[in-house]
Parts: structure tokens; sequence; C-alpha cells
């Protein structure tokens, strides 16, 4: 698989985890910064009422290691699907 494919298997990977666990998250931070953030426990909103992380539902009463697990073990297994049906496309 090419790089730009890779870049971009990844980058869908990333959203879908994301917008599958979180119902708001901030557009201008990494997918890493946000899981950094929700590590540490730093995702209510700042002075300005920016940067808040919103948990959906299903997951809000777990603690923010347990929910980085959850998106990264999501993210892990939607990159593969994806990388496993592009190889079978090629």
């Amino acid at each position: 698989m090419d790089t730009e494919v890779e870049e971009c298997a990844k980058n869908q990977a990333e959203q879908v985890a994301l917008s599958t666990w979180l119902d708001e998250y901030p557009n201008d931070k990494s997918f890493d910064e946000i899981l950094e953030a929700i590590g540490k426990g730093d995702y209510l909103p700042d002075d300005e009422g920016d940067n808040q992380i919103l948990f959906r539902y299903m997951v809000e009463s777990l603690d923010g290691p347990t929910v980085v697990g959850i998106i990264d073990d999501t993210y892990h297994s939607v990159l593969e699907a994806i990388n496993h049906t592009v190889n079978e496309m090629f």
C-alpha cells in the first residue's frame, strides 16, 4: 500500500474511533493530543470555552485512561479492516 493510501486510512480510522466514542472534541488537535488530554483528565473547556471533549453516554461513567483504551482499540480495529479491504482490492 502506498504512503498516501496509508495516511488516508490512518486519518479515517482516527475519525471513526473518535466519533464513535466522543460527542465533541477539538478539531484543531491531533488524535494523539486528544487521547493525551483524555488520559490526563484534561477535557473540560478552557477559559475561552474551547478544547471541550464530551464522551458519548456509553462511556461517560468511565475514567479517562479506560476511554483512551477503548478509542485506541477501535482505531486499530478500523485501521486493520481498512487495510484488509484495500489489500484485497489490489
